[in-house]
């Protein structure tokens, strides 16, 4: 009885300091903004006390709230924070220094455009349920993300920025972006907190893979920015789906240099494409060396405008002037009209990237032209054959019939892999996940248990006494 009446105190001395922190730290500015701003110290409101100085607020100017402004406020309390109750009018949610490992639950908010939480410490995004589909940037940098669920943004359809900038993601598989306006796309600068002076093991602990970006809809922002710069991805991220046009590509300064450019093969799309503008930074080439797989991209076009970054810029200029294309040179580098574009196959815990070819006897008439006439010479002529397929593919890329003969098979033996090792990682994945979300409930289950064995020693023993003492008495 004493313990109860001392947390009913201690309770009430909390709660009136709680309101006297409201009324001093939470105020509405003329343009019916709510602001709870601390720039000195961190103030500490419970959620219960947060609703109720909204919607004192709300209620004392009868007006209509457009934006909700939380600036080095730590919300004590249930996780994740459910902000349903704010103005259904709300537009805008911004939120400096957020404590809170989940995302805000605000699905109720239907005219909300503006989710901007930075510094946060949200480790995932996989609750895309917990926002509204009427969102139309979403800018969570500088935090503690390092994990991005692949069709977390596709509820999205009006979405115009994704940034993510400056978070601990290691890796991505395929993205999925449903919208039409996107013009964003930022996962520069992913952080690491694991110092070493190995490259092996800083790549191993950064961001080192990102499959690509799939467009659902062929449209997107004329000035769509997609920005990798700054991290250890060792493969440029591919352009998949319908989106054909990309306006600005910056995979900028890798760290891991020796991988990005050198290598045998490179593969931007699953079709045509063309990046207007393609910034890199110069250490990636080698100066004297030709890297026919690049050069390929510029002649033929799928890269209009190479932009270099860097000190030594100028050395390396060689390697973005546009020569005239060789089919025999670039044959295996470059994508023309006759190849299947990617298909996403989603199952109920993973997303399979599936890039079916099918060999087709044709290729595309190519034009050069040529300074001294103005004829332009077809190089390449059309062989047309039959097909027997009740699909015809729109797009394929050049590669030698023998490997194309054989994509099928491997790539379904290589998807049938993958499965397997996802199931027999599924449910240490699931085991985990649970923890990290759930660290609370372990405690208290793990707590349980050793509760629960500390009674069965205590009957146990006092059995024995039990049994002893008998003994005692009748012997």
């Amino acid at each position: 009885m004493l313990l109860i009446l001392i947390y009913f105190m201690v309770f009430k001395v909390s709660s009136a300091s709680f309101d006297f922190q409201c009324q001093e730290k939470c105020t509405i500015d003329s343009l019916n903004s709510f602001f709870c701003i601390n720039k000195n110290t961190i103030t500490k409101f419970t959620s219960e006390n947060l609703k109720s100085c909204y919607l004192e607020q709300y209620s004392n100017i009868n007006a209509l709230q457009y934006n909700f402004y939380l600036y080095n406020i730590v919300i004590l309390g249930v996780y994740p924070l459910d902000l349903n109750y704010l103005s259904n009018f709300t537009q805008k949610i911004q939120i400096l220094k957020w404590e809170n490992g989940h995302l805000p639950i605000i699905h109720n908010l239907n005219n909300l455009k503006i989710l901007k939480i930075n510094f946060h410490s949200i480790y995932q995004l996989d609750k895309a349920d917990f926002c509204p589909s009427s969102l139309e940037i979403i800018d969570l940098a500088y935090g503690n993300i390092f994990r991005v669920k692949n069709d977390f943004f596709v509820k999205f359809e009006n979405l115009k920025e994704i940034d993510l900038q400056g978070n601990k993601i290691r890796t991505i598989g395929i993205l999925e972006i449903n919208s039409n306006f996107i013009r964003l796309i930022d996962f520069s600068s992913q952080t690491t907190n694991f110092m070493s002076s190995d490259l092996l093991s800083r790549k191993a602990n950064s961001f080192s893979h990102f499959d690509g970006v799939f467009f659902h809809k062929d449209n997107s922002d004329p000035k769509l920015l997609v920005n990798f710069d700054s991290n250890y991805i060792d493969a440029l991220p591919r352009i998949l789906g319908k989106l054909r046009h990309i306006y600005y590509y910056k995979i900028g300064h890798q760290f891991d240099q020796a991988h990005l450019i050198n290598r045998d093969f490179i593969n931007l799309s699953d079709g045509p494409i063309v990046i207007e503008n393609f910034e890199i930074y110069d250490q990636h080439f080698l100066i004297n060396k030709v890297h026919t797989n690049f050069q390929c991209l510029l002649d033929y076009g799928v890269l209009k405008n190479v932009i270099l970054s860097g000190k030594s810029k100028n050395k390396y200029l060689h390697h973005t002037i546009k020569k005239n294309f060789n089919f025999e040179n670039c044959k295996k580098y470059v994508s023309t009209s006759t190849t299947t574009t990617t298909t996403l196959e989603t199952t109920k815990n993973m997303t399979i990237l599936s890039n079916k070819k099918t060999f087709i006897p044709t290729t595309t008439a190519l034009g050069t032209s040529n300074k001294n006439t103005a004829k332009k010479i077809n190089f390449i002529s059309t062989i047309k054959s039959t097909v027997q397929s009740t699909k015809v593919p729109k797009f394929s890329s050049f590669e030698p019939e023998k490997n194309l003969q054989n994509t099928k098979s491997k790539e379904e033996n290589k998807i049938g892999e993958k499965l397997m090792q996802k199931k027999e990682k599924s449910l240490r994945i699931r085991v985990l996940d649970y923890i990290i979300v759930n660290p609370g409930v372990v405690v208290s289950i793990f707590t349980f248990i050793f509760i629960f064995i500390l009674i069965l020693f205590a009957f146990f023993d006092y059995a024995i006494e039990k049994v002893k003492s008998k003994s005692i008495f009748y012997g």
